[in-house]
């Protein structure tokens, strides 16, 4: 009779380890409680109809960013305290500054994610003439020692370049590069982006995306990623934080895959901060990124669009 007892505790411990650990692993997430708060919160009342359509974030996965580090999030209340950028209020356009030798297909590139930021943020966007790389110093420009690819230092092209060419008035510079970016050799080989949210000023790079081609897909390919980080980066200008209570173009990520994952979309919350920020229609919004995205064949992401519009214009 003892032996079967044993033998019963044995199996309860067992199955035990097969049922516990999940819901304490997603009880004991660090930051969770945050989230929950965060997602709990009232928003205005055309975004909180939105929240069934999108996933809550899960546990974070090893070495992601939510794991590596612990960001606080950001409310709607927290945001509206905080929001120091006010397009329409005090500043009125946004500067896309081309920096390298594009080629035709490159420039058509521009002029897409140029159209795209006007779009999705609602605000003016003008594309400004092409910097080649010749203009800038030799200390700001290098090849990579061991692949060979041409590079350019970030913190020159931030502060020494964009910076003096961002008017008073722009809501921000953004420089959007067809070459490599290096950070300094304190900070690693290479990055997509850099971005001096006190100084409104921004540079990604399109280089670790592939090569634009005036095949449909192939653009698609370097056109979606480039997209999701320009959006990313001009939305923290605008002093919108990361992103962890849901699915959305705010998460933030430590590598170039996870800048190529990230939807783009705007959770409730982040789009009501934005459409706050912007003072502009929601749905107004959707329908010109429905047209948008039809326009570049990115299917998946005009559904996702219209279906949120669906939500707010029955």
């Amino acid at each position: 009779m003892r032996t079967m007892h044993l033998l019963a505790m044995a199996l309860a411990a067992w199955l035990l380890c097969f049922t516990v650990p999940g819901i304490a692993q997603q009880v004991e997430w660090p930051g969770r409680e945050r989230a929950d708060t965060l997602a709990a919160e009232t928003l205005d009342t055309p975004f909180e109809s939105l929240k069934p359509l999108f996933t809550r974030l899960s546990a974070p996965r090893p070495g992601s960013w939510r794991d590596l580090y612990r960001d606080p999030g950001q409310s709607v209340a927290d945001y509206r305290l905080r929001a120091l950028v006010r397009p329409g209020v005090e500043f009125s356009v946004l500067h896309l500054q081309p920096l390298g030798e594009p080629t035709v297909s490159h420039q058509q590139l521009q002029s897409a994610v140029g159209e795209f930021i006007k779009r999705f943020f609602q605000i003016p966007v003008r594309l400004l003439p092409v910097v080649p790389v010749a203009d800038l110093p030799a200390n700001a420009r290098r090849f990579h020692p061991q692949h060979g690819e041409r590079q350019l230092l970030t913190t020159y092209v931030a502060t020494e370049l964009l910076q003096p060419r961002r008017a008073e008035k722009a809501i921000a510079i953004v420089g959007l590069a067809n070459i490599d970016l290096w950070p300094g050799k304190e900070f690693g080989d290479y990055v997509v982006a850099h971005t001096v949210r006190q100084q409104r000023v921004s540079v990604i790079s399109t280089y670790r995306f592939g090569v634009p081609t005036a095949e449909p897909e192939a653009f698609r390919q370097v056109l979606l990623p480039t997209l999701r980080l320009a959006a990313h980066e001009v939305a923290h200008i605008l002093d919108m934080e990361h992103c962890i209570a849901y699915t959305c173009m705010m998460n933030g990520a430590t590598s170039q895959e996870d800048v190529a994952s990230r939807p783009l979309y705007l959770c409730p919350s982040c789009l009501n901060k934005l459409c706050w920020n912007t003072q502009s229609d929601p749905a107004r919004r959707y329908a010109e990124l429905i047209a948008y995205c039809r326009e570049y064949g990115l299917t998946e992401q005009a559904e996702a669009y219209a279906r949120c519009r669906a939500r707010l214009v029955p």
